[in-house]
């Protein structure tokens, strides 16, 4: 044992009325405390003041017993005979397990003689600390109470008005069984395969309607929308039949690539065989073919396209010159490109096509719907799922907490805040991050999502220098490119030239608190507000009292009156503003005094500024395709 902790073993003193407010406030479990503690403070007031630095690995909530593991060290109990009663081995392992990462990131750590492995493990409340409560935390995680909302896939708690809403949120859809509303569709309709085509087709059925008949309609049909219902052979035919079009989305993709740049076969969903298939290749126009798919799937230009026999590459062949021409036929609306992919007529063997797209649109998301309000982001509303595919979830540690948030910028890198990396920006730590992608709901099943781990972190060098918060932005390069679809698409990045003018209009997103208290919980869904962007000016004189400074790398955004704001949870997230039908992050969500008060705007690392560090980055660490956008 080390001789610190064997000394204070042998040291009976006098037990004191635990008095530090983090202790009170956490409720541990005993009301006596003895001093010297376990960090070499002699005093509670001594120990009140670093706990409180604390606190923020606490309020991430990276374990539910961390504040008891604290306070068992800073505040150790004394037992009934005088003697300091230490925490348990297994509390002490899975606070360090649970919470080591967020220690790191804050910068914060225990002294080494804090070895787990010293510490006792017993029943005896007086011979350690937290072990009932550690084995009682283990069977709420394996069968967790769901008091107010829904529970579904054995151990998922959901929101209880996610129920029968529309968007298929449980694994085994019971959230969207059962509602009187198609209620009949056979399981396969909403299968829960991985597959891309499965889930990108067969659930957007089910993530564009709000709950507004009371009528059940025949089984094979399935409700998209605005008393709209279809059957899946009508998915992918060309043909819009749902209000917001989503039966013709998700149909065509790249086999071997589908992000910045895209590569391999193209093939064609099958909805009625739940699978995807090589497109069916039946004539060919090589001048315009290409193009046309390649913009179908969200790319400007086609670089390369051969076709691919059965028995070996053979010569591109033109068209047929007769009204047969699927263009032609294409534009009288006889027909449709997807129809004319899907179907071989007479099993006669077609050859498939290969491609090479590049310069993917970015910032491109589709028109919002259904919406509601929420007092959160403060004063926004709740976005649909889908609606912002730009955003990523910055999750830390083995159990993957949510801490920060995100945009994605290419296939291969999400821009954040600097404050969010903290001291975990070392190549060694890049395994503690994990970076989820295209989901909007985040106690919900991840049908379109895609987890990614992270290869390198790349901090602002400059963070901090100076001014307090100053280039607060870093980049994360994932291990492996994501794909994009409707639901994961990359933001655009703006001219480094641009100027976000006063009075612009621009919206931050996020799953940030309701409002700036300890209690408050991190959103299940995103929100969304639109603010406007204010002279730097004003926002120094608004806060010249606070002694802090708005510099030219940042920007703030706001009402004199408060009441729309982003707040905790929302860090490292983006302030996304439009230009004509496109979306450029204009700031990353950075700093604030509380949230949505009078007089005290948000701050945002103004990305404009950082536009020629982050490209000049991703040139030298992108494994290939520098085909960097702007």
């Amino acid at each position: 044992m080390h001789t610190y902790l064997k000394l204070l073993s042998l040291f009976a003193g006098i037990c004191l009325p635990v008095i530090v407010s983090f202790c009170q406030h956490h409720r541990i479990p005993y009301n006596f405390t003895m001093f010297p503690n376990y960090m070499g403070h002699f005093t509670q007031r001594d120990a009140q003041q670093e706990l409180e630095v604390y606190d923020a690995v606490v309020d991430v909530r990276c374990y539910e017993l961390a504040a008891l593991f604290l306070c068992s060290v800073f505040v150790p109990k004394c037992g009934p005979t005088g003697q300091l009663v230490r925490p348990c081995r297994n509390l002490c392992y899975e606070t360090k397990r649970r919470c080591g990462f967020f220690l790191d990131v804050f910068g914060l750590s225990l002294p080494e003689y804090l070895d787990c492995q010293l510490f006792p493990e017993s029943p005896d409340p007086d011979v350690c600390v937290g072990h009932q409560e550690v084995i009682d935390a283990k069977i709420r995680a394996q069968q967790p109470v769901c008091n107010t909302g829904f529970q579904c896939d054995t151990r998922r708690c959901i929101p209880a008005d996610w129920r029968c809403d529309g968007h298929v949120d449980c694994e085994d859809q019971s959230d969207e069984l059962n509602c009187e509303q198609c209620a009949k569709v056979p399981p396969v309709l909403v299968s829960a395969s991985q597959s891309m085509g499965t889930t990108f087709i067969l659930l957007e059925m089910f993530s564009t309607f709000h709950v507004t008949l009371n009528k059940v309609f025949r089984a094979g049909m399935i409700h998209c929308g605005e008393k709209h219902c279809m059957a899946r052979s009508h998915m992918c035919d060309g043909v819009e039949d749902c209000p917001w079009g989503q039966d013709e989305r998700n149909c065509l993709r790249l086999s071997e690539r589908m992000g910045d740049v895209g590569r391999g076969r193209l093939q064609v969903f099958h909805p009625e065989e739940q699978n995807w298939q090589s497109a069916c290749i039946t004539h060919w126009d090589s001048g315009s073919f290409a193009n046309h798919i390649c913009s179908q799937m969200g790319y400007l230009s086609a670089n390369i396209s051969k076709l691919i026999w059965k028995g070996g590459e053979k010569p591109l062949f033109p068209a047929s010159s007769n009204s047969s021409s699927i263009f032609k036929l294409y534009k009288e609306k006889q027909t449709t490109l997807l129809k004319e992919l899907r179907a071989c007529p007479g099993g006669n063997s077609y050859p498939n096509i290969e491609l090479s797209c590049s310069d993917y649109v970015c910032g491109k998301r589709r028109h919002s719907y259904n919406t509601r309000p929420s007092a959160r982001i403060v004063g926004g509303v709740e976005s649909a799922p889908g609606d912002w595919p730009f955003l990523a979830a910055l999750l830390g540690g083995p159990e993957e907490i949510f801490y920060c948030a995100g945009v994605l910028i290419s296939d291969q890198w999400v821009l954040t805040a600097s404050h969010c990396v903290g001291n975990q920006s070392s190549q060694s730590n890049a395994d503690g991050w994990t970076i989820q992608l295209g989901i909007t709901r985040r106690h919900a099943h991840s049908y379109f999502g895609q987890k990614m781990k992270v290869q390198r972190v790349v901090p602002h060098p400059m963070y901090n220098m100076g001014v307090a918060h100053d280039n607060d932005v870093a980049l994360f390069q994932l291990k492996s490119r994501v794909a994009f679809h409707e639901h994961l698409l990359p933001v655009c990045l703006p001219q480094p030239n641009h100027e976000l003018a006063p009075g612009t209009l621009c919206t931050v997103i996020g799953w940030g608190k309701r409002e700036d208290k300890d209690a408050s919980e991190y959103e299940p869904a995103v929100n969304e507000v639109q603010v406007p962007v204010l002279n730097r000016d004003l926002c120094n004189v608004w806060l010249q009292h606070r002694d802090l400074n708005v510099t030219e790398g940042m920007i703030c955004a706001g009402y004199a009156e408060g009441g729309k704001d982003a707040c905790q949870g929302d860090s490292g997230g983006p302030l996304l503003c439009r230009d004509r039908d496109r979306w450029f992050v204009g700031g990353i969500v950075s700093w604030g005094i509380k949230c949505a008060h009078p007089h005290l705007p948000g701050v945002y690392a103004y990305v404009p500024k950082y536009v020629p560090w982050i490209k000049h980055q991703m040139a030298l660490h992108s494994n290939d395709d520098r085909d960097l956008r702007s």
